[in-house]
Protein backbone atom coordinates (compact mmCIF):
# COMPACT_ATOMS: atom_id res chain seq x y z
CA UNK A 1 0.00 0.00 0.00
CA UNK A 2 2.41 2.38 0.92
CA UNK A 3 3.63 1.67 -2.76
CA UNK A 4 0.81 2.37 -4.49
CA UNK A 5 0.74 5.78 -6.58
CA UNK A 6 -2.35 7.50 -5.77
CA UNK A 7 -2.12 9.10 -2.89
CA UNK A 8 -4.06 7.16 -0.30
CA UNK A 9 -5.09 8.00 3.57
CA UNK A 10 -3.36 4.72 5.28
CA UNK A 11 -4.83 3.96 8.60
CA UNK A 12 -2.04 2.06 10.77
CA UNK A 13 -2.76 -0.67 12.95
CA UNK A 14 -2.10 -0.25 16.55
CA UNK A 15 -0.16 -3.48 16.67
CA UNK A 16 2.48 -1.96 14.03
CA UNK A 17 5.52 -0.57 15.26
CA UNK A 18 6.26 2.50 13.63
CA UNK A 19 9.01 3.11 15.46
CA UNK A 20 11.12 0.47 15.01
CA UNK A 21 13.29 0.24 11.89
CA UNK A 22 11.07 -1.43 9.66
CA UNK A 23 8.16 0.87 10.63
CA UNK A 24 10.36 4.10 9.79
CA UNK A 25 10.80 2.86 5.98
CA UNK A 26 7.39 2.43 5.74
CA UNK A 27 6.95 6.10 7.05
CA UNK A 28 9.66 7.33 4.58
CA UNK A 29 8.14 5.03 1.39
CA UNK A 30 5.02 6.70 2.60
CA UNK A 31 5.65 10.07 2.76
CA UNK A 32 7.70 10.02 -0.70
CA UNK A 33 4.60 9.23 -2.13
CA UNK A 34 2.55 11.39 -0.56
CA UNK A 35 0.51 9.20 1.38
CA UNK A 36 -1.38 10.61 4.61
CA UNK A 37 -0.86 8.13 7.44
CA UNK A 38 -3.25 7.98 10.16
CA UNK A 39 -1.25 6.45 13.51
CA UNK A 40 -2.52 5.11 16.56
CA UNK A 41 -1.44 6.68 20.38
CA UNK A 42 -0.33 4.47 22.79
CA UNK A 43 -2.87 4.33 25.46
CA UNK A 44 -2.67 7.42 28.05
CA UNK A 45 -0.91 9.85 25.79
CA UNK A 46 -2.62 12.75 26.02
CA UNK A 47 -2.88 14.24 22.81
CA UNK A 48 -1.75 13.86 19.83
CA UNK A 49 1.14 16.89 19.86
CA UNK A 50 3.10 14.50 21.58
CA UNK A 51 2.92 11.83 18.98
CA UNK A 52 6.63 11.43 17.29
CA UNK A 53 6.42 12.94 13.26
CA UNK A 54 9.06 11.90 10.95
CA UNK A 55 10.60 14.87 9.28
CA UNK A 56 12.29 15.08 5.86
CA UNK A 57 15.61 16.08 6.48
CA UNK A 58 17.79 17.45 3.33
CA UNK A 59 21.47 17.22 3.14
CA UNK A 60 22.50 20.04 5.17
CA UNK A 61 20.43 18.82 8.48
CA UNK A 62 21.90 15.88 8.17
CA UNK A 63 25.55 16.89 8.10
CA UNK A 64 25.16 19.69 10.78
CA UNK A 65 23.21 16.68 12.86
CA UNK A 66 25.92 14.26 12.51
CA UNK A 67 28.66 16.51 13.33
CA UNK A 68 26.82 17.52 15.96
CA UNK A 69 26.54 14.11 16.90
CA UNK A 70 30.93 13.64 17.13
CA UNK A 71 31.24 12.36 13.36
CA UNK A 72 33.75 13.88 11.65
CA UNK A 73 33.62 17.10 9.39
CA UNK A 74 34.04 15.30 5.88
CA UNK A 75 32.80 11.51 6.89
CA UNK A 76 28.98 13.96 8.03
CA UNK A 77 29.12 15.23 4.30
CA UNK A 78 29.80 11.98 2.29
CA UNK A 79 27.28 10.37 4.54
CA UNK A 80 25.13 13.44 4.01
CA UNK A 81 25.54 13.63 0.12
CA UNK A 82 25.31 9.89 -0.27
CA UNK A 83 21.78 8.92 1.60
CA UNK A 84 20.22 11.90 -0.28
CA UNK A 85 18.10 8.80 -1.68
CA UNK A 86 15.51 8.00 1.93
CA UNK A 87 16.39 7.41 5.08
CA UNK A 88 16.65 3.64 5.15
CA UNK A 89 19.36 3.69 3.48
CA UNK A 90 21.28 6.89 5.52
CA UNK A 91 20.37 4.34 8.56
CA UNK A 92 22.18 1.68 6.61
CA UNK A 93 25.43 3.38 5.25
CA UNK A 94 25.91 4.64 9.17
CA UNK A 95 25.32 1.51 10.86
CA UNK A 96 27.71 0.10 8.02
CA UNK A 97 25.41 -2.59 7.13
CA UNK A 98 25.33 -3.91 3.29
CA UNK A 99 22.01 -5.50 2.77
CA UNK A 100 21.39 -5.66 -0.53
CA UNK A 101 17.77 -4.21 -1.66
CA UNK A 102 15.59 -6.79 -3.38
CA UNK A 103 15.10 -4.72 -6.29
CA UNK A 104 19.17 -5.16 -6.92
CA UNK A 105 18.77 -8.73 -7.04
CA UNK A 106 15.50 -9.49 -9.45
CA UNK A 107 15.94 -10.10 -12.91
CA UNK A 108 15.44 -6.63 -13.85
CA UNK A 109 18.30 -5.39 -12.50
CA UNK A 110 20.24 -4.84 -15.77
CA UNK A 111 17.92 -2.51 -16.99
CA UNK A 112 17.89 -0.76 -13.54
CA UNK A 113 21.43 -0.88 -13.76
CA UNK A 114 21.22 1.15 -17.04
CA UNK A 115 18.53 3.47 -15.36
CA UNK A 116 21.13 4.28 -12.33
CA UNK A 117 24.12 5.31 -14.84
CA UNK A 118 21.48 7.79 -16.51
CA UNK A 119 20.27 9.13 -13.47
CA UNK A 120 17.66 11.40 -15.10
CA UNK A 121 15.99 11.98 -18.41
CA UNK A 122 13.14 13.71 -20.08
CA UNK A 123 10.87 11.99 -23.11
CA UNK A 124 10.74 15.50 -24.23
CA UNK A 125 14.00 16.45 -25.15
CA UNK A 126 16.06 14.55 -28.28
CA UNK A 127 19.20 14.58 -26.50
CA UNK A 128 17.78 12.10 -23.10
CA UNK A 129 16.59 9.77 -25.72
CA UNK A 130 19.81 9.19 -27.90
CA UNK A 131 22.13 8.82 -24.43
CA UNK A 132 18.92 6.02 -23.31
CA UNK A 133 19.17 4.49 -26.57
CA UNK A 134 22.74 4.19 -26.36
CA UNK A 135 23.21 2.84 -23.10
CA UNK A 136 20.36 0.55 -23.34
CA UNK A 137 20.95 -0.64 -26.56
CA UNK A 138 17.03 -0.39 -27.36
CA UNK A 139 15.08 2.58 -29.23
CA UNK A 140 13.61 4.69 -27.02
CA UNK A 141 10.08 3.43 -27.53
CA UNK A 142 11.47 -0.05 -26.08
CA UNK A 143 12.86 1.26 -23.34
CA UNK A 144 10.01 3.24 -21.91
CA UNK A 145 7.76 -0.16 -22.01
CA UNK A 146 10.42 -1.70 -20.08
CA UNK A 147 10.92 0.99 -17.40
CA UNK A 148 7.23 1.28 -16.99
CA UNK A 149 6.88 -2.31 -16.03
CA UNK A 150 9.86 -1.72 -13.71
CA UNK A 151 7.53 1.31 -12.34
CA UNK A 152 4.58 -0.91 -11.81
CA UNK A 153 6.99 -3.22 -8.97
CA UNK A 154 7.25 -2.22 -5.08
CA UNK A 155 10.40 -1.11 -4.07
CA UNK A 156 11.87 -0.03 -7.51
CA UNK A 157 14.09 3.41 -7.34
CA UNK A 158 12.38 4.36 -10.64
CA UNK A 159 9.66 7.19 -10.60
CA UNK A 160 7.99 9.06 -13.57
CA UNK A 161 6.43 12.81 -12.99
CA UNK A 162 4.83 13.56 -16.47
CA UNK A 163 7.45 12.79 -18.74
CA UNK A 164 10.64 13.11 -16.30
CA UNK A 165 12.35 9.72 -15.28
CA UNK A 166 14.34 9.88 -12.37
CA UNK A 167 16.02 6.88 -10.31
CA UNK A 168 16.48 8.73 -7.14
CA UNK A 169 19.11 6.08 -5.02
CA UNK A 170 21.73 7.03 -7.21
CA UNK A 171 24.35 6.36 -4.24
CA UNK A 172 22.70 3.21 -3.83
CA UNK A 173 22.26 1.84 -6.64
CA UNK A 174 25.62 2.37 -7.60
CA UNK A 175 27.02 -0.06 -5.11
CA UNK A 176 23.86 -2.18 -5.39
CA UNK A 177 23.86 -2.77 -9.04
CA UNK A 178 27.72 -1.79 -10.09
CA UNK A 179 28.49 -5.53 -10.74
CA UNK A 180 26.10 -5.23 -13.42
CA UNK A 181 27.95 -2.52 -15.34
CA UNK A 182 30.14 -3.47 -18.54
CA UNK A 183 33.08 -2.93 -20.39
CA UNK A 184 31.70 -3.35 -23.72
CA UNK A 185 29.31 -0.42 -22.24
CA UNK A 186 31.76 1.72 -21.58
CA UNK A 187 32.33 3.20 -25.15
CA UNK A 188 28.62 4.42 -25.40
CA UNK A 189 28.86 5.66 -21.68
CA UNK A 190 32.07 7.81 -22.97
CA UNK A 191 30.21 9.26 -25.85
CA UNK A 192 27.03 9.75 -23.56
CA UNK A 193 29.08 11.73 -21.53
CA UNK A 194 31.22 14.11 -23.61
CA UNK A 195 28.00 14.86 -25.67
CA UNK A 196 25.62 15.74 -23.13
CA UNK A 197 27.86 17.52 -20.99
CA UNK A 198 29.70 19.43 -23.90
CA UNK A 199 27.04 21.15 -25.50
CA UNK A 200 27.80 24.05 -26.39
CA UNK A 201 25.19 26.67 -25.34
CA UNK A 202 23.26 28.76 -28.03
CA UNK A 203 22.63 30.77 -25.42
CA UNK A 204 26.29 32.16 -24.85
CA UNK A 205 26.41 33.42 -28.32
CA UNK A 206 23.65 36.39 -27.18
CA UNK A 207 24.65 39.85 -25.52
CA UNK A 208 24.64 39.02 -21.50
CA UNK A 209 21.96 41.17 -20.93
CA UNK A 210 19.96 39.14 -23.14
CA UNK A 211 20.73 35.50 -22.42
CA UNK A 212 17.96 34.97 -20.10
CA UNK A 213 15.56 35.09 -23.05
CA UNK A 214 17.34 32.10 -24.69
CA UNK A 215 14.97 29.89 -24.21
CA UNK A 216 11.90 31.82 -25.35
CA UNK A 217 13.73 32.52 -28.64
CA UNK A 218 14.10 28.54 -29.31
CA UNK A 219 17.88 28.45 -27.87
CA UNK A 220 17.08 25.93 -25.94
CA UNK A 221 19.51 22.74 -24.97
CA UNK A 222 19.30 18.77 -26.56
CA UNK A 223 19.64 17.98 -23.11
CA UNK A 224 17.57 18.12 -19.91
CA UNK A 225 19.25 20.13 -16.93
CA UNK A 226 18.67 16.79 -15.25
CA UNK A 227 20.46 14.07 -17.29
CA UNK A 228 23.48 17.13 -17.87
CA UNK A 229 23.62 16.63 -13.74
CA UNK A 230 22.88 13.09 -13.04
CA UNK A 231 25.30 12.24 -15.90
CA UNK A 232 27.99 14.34 -14.06
CA UNK A 233 27.33 12.48 -10.58
CA UNK A 234 28.36 9.23 -12.86
CA UNK A 235 31.63 10.79 -13.69
CA UNK A 236 32.28 11.53 -10.18
CA UNK A 237 31.27 8.01 -9.01
CA UNK A 238 33.44 6.46 -11.47
CA UNK A 239 36.18 8.03 -9.73
CA UNK A 240 35.53 8.30 -6.40
CA UNK A 241 34.03 5.02 -5.90
CA UNK A 242 35.22 2.21 -8.72
CA UNK A 243 34.92 -0.62 -6.00
CA UNK A 244 31.61 -1.17 -7.19
CA UNK A 245 32.20 -2.28 -10.72
CA UNK A 246 33.41 -5.67 -10.55
CA UNK A 247 33.38 -6.92 -14.19
CA UNK A 248 35.97 -4.05 -14.99
CA UNK A 249 39.69 -4.30 -15.21
CA UNK A 250 41.64 -2.21 -12.39
CA UNK A 251 41.74 1.31 -13.10
CA UNK A 252 39.22 1.21 -16.15
CA UNK A 253 36.65 3.07 -13.90
CA UNK A 254 38.89 6.28 -12.74
CA UNK A 255 40.50 6.20 -16.33
CA UNK A 256 37.57 6.84 -17.85
CA UNK A 257 36.22 9.64 -15.03
CA UNK A 258 39.93 11.31 -16.22
CA UNK A 259 39.71 10.92 -20.14
CA UNK A 260 36.05 12.44 -19.56
CA UNK A 261 37.34 15.35 -17.46
CA UNK A 262 40.47 15.92 -19.89
CA UNK A 263 38.60 15.87 -23.13
CA UNK A 264 35.78 18.37 -21.40
CA UNK A 265 38.37 20.76 -20.31
CA UNK A 266 40.89 20.25 -23.81
CA UNK A 267 39.11 23.40 -25.27
CA UNK A 268 40.38 26.71 -23.77
CA UNK A 269 37.27 28.61 -25.42
CA UNK A 270 35.47 30.78 -22.40
CA UNK A 271 32.35 29.26 -23.65
CA UNK A 272 33.15 26.14 -23.12
CA UNK A 273 33.85 26.43 -20.05
CA UNK A 274 30.89 28.87 -19.03
CA UNK A 275 28.56 25.93 -20.56
CA UNK A 276 30.08 23.63 -17.87
CA UNK A 277 29.45 26.03 -14.80
CA UNK A 278 26.66 23.58 -13.34
CA UNK A 279 28.84 20.82 -13.26
CA UNK A 280 32.31 21.18 -12.43
CA UNK A 281 31.87 20.12 -9.05
CA UNK A 282 30.73 16.51 -9.89
CA UNK A 283 33.29 16.43 -12.53
CA UNK A 284 36.41 17.68 -10.34
CA UNK A 285 35.49 14.83 -7.93
CA UNK A 286 35.64 12.37 -10.80
CA UNK A 287 38.91 13.04 -11.41
CA UNK A 288 40.57 16.10 -9.21
CA UNK A 289 44.01 15.88 -10.34
CA UNK A 290 42.95 15.90 -14.09
CA UNK A 291 40.88 18.96 -13.04
CA UNK A 292 43.42 21.09 -11.38
CA UNK A 293 46.05 20.15 -14.32
CA UNK A 294 43.55 21.59 -17.01
CA UNK A 295 42.59 24.50 -15.09
CA UNK A 296 46.13 25.15 -14.28
CA UNK A 297 46.68 25.28 -18.32
CA UNK A 298 43.47 27.47 -18.92
CA UNK A 299 45.37 30.06 -16.42
CA UNK A 300 48.41 29.60 -18.06
CA UNK A 301 47.89 29.66 -21.35
CA UNK A 302 44.39 31.57 -22.12
CA UNK A 303 44.53 34.02 -19.32
CA UNK A 304 42.49 36.16 -21.75
CA UNK A 305 39.56 33.67 -22.27
CA UNK A 306 39.84 33.06 -18.43
CA UNK A 307 39.06 36.60 -18.54
CA UNK A 308 36.45 36.76 -20.75
CA UNK A 309 34.70 34.31 -18.77
CA UNK A 310 34.53 36.20 -15.67
CA UNK A 311 33.09 39.67 -17.65
CA UNK A 312 30.29 36.93 -18.60
CA UNK A 313 28.60 38.31 -15.50
CA UNK A 314 25.01 39.98 -15.96
CA UNK A 315 22.53 42.69 -14.20
CA UNK A 316 22.17 41.40 -10.83
CA UNK A 317 18.36 40.61 -11.56
CA UNK A 318 18.61 38.64 -14.93
CA UNK A 319 22.69 38.16 -15.49
CA UNK A 320 24.88 34.82 -14.21
CA UNK A 321 27.74 34.48 -13.13
CA UNK A 322 29.80 31.78 -15.29
CA UNK A 323 32.53 30.75 -12.70
CA UNK A 324 30.67 30.03 -9.18
CA UNK A 325 31.03 26.17 -10.49
CA UNK A 326 34.77 26.67 -10.54
CA UNK A 327 34.76 27.77 -6.87
CA UNK A 328 32.67 24.79 -5.41
CA UNK A 329 34.51 22.54 -7.42
CA UNK A 330 37.74 24.09 -6.20
CA UNK A 331 36.25 23.28 -2.59
CA UNK A 332 35.11 19.83 -3.33
CA UNK A 333 39.14 19.47 -4.32
CA UNK A 334 40.21 21.02 -1.15
CA UNK A 335 38.92 18.61 0.70
CA UNK A 336 41.81 15.90 -0.37
CA UNK A 337 44.71 17.67 1.78
CA UNK A 338 47.67 16.24 -0.76
CA UNK A 339 45.65 18.81 -2.88
CA UNK A 340 44.84 21.55 -0.84
CA UNK A 341 48.50 23.67 -1.53
CA UNK A 342 47.55 23.28 -5.29
CA UNK A 343 44.03 24.22 -5.24
CA UNK A 344 45.23 27.59 -2.72
CA UNK A 345 47.12 28.85 -5.79
CA UNK A 346 44.67 28.40 -8.33
CA UNK A 347 42.13 30.29 -6.21
CA UNK A 348 44.67 32.94 -5.81
CA UNK A 349 45.29 32.56 -9.47
CA UNK A 350 41.78 33.29 -10.38
CA UNK A 351 41.61 36.13 -7.43
CA UNK A 352 44.33 37.91 -9.80
CA UNK A 353 42.25 37.94 -13.22
CA UNK A 354 39.00 38.52 -11.50
CA UNK A 355 37.95 42.76 -13.04
CA UNK A 356 35.54 42.76 -10.13
CA UNK A 357 31.92 42.77 -10.74
CA UNK A 358 28.55 41.71 -8.53
CA UNK A 359 30.18 39.04 -7.19
CA UNK A 360 32.81 38.67 -4.47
Amino acid sequence: LCAARTGLVLVAAPQLDLDGHEGLVLLQMANRKRHSVVRALAPGVPSVSTAPRLLHCGRERVESSLIELGYPRERARRLAHASNGGFSYRLRLIQELSVQPEWAASGDAADLAVASLIGRWSEDKSGDREVVEKLSGNSFGEWTTRARRLLAKVGTPLTLNGQKWRFYLRHEGWFALGSRVTEAQLTDLRNALVSALGEPQEALDMPKDERYMASLIGKSSKYSSGIRGELAATVAMLGAYPEPLTQLRAGVAEGLASVVVRELLDDHDWKRWAALNDVFPALAEGAPDVFLEQLERWIVKSRSQVQLLFEQEGPAMTGTSYFTGILWALETVAWNPALLTRTALVLAALAAIDPGGNWA
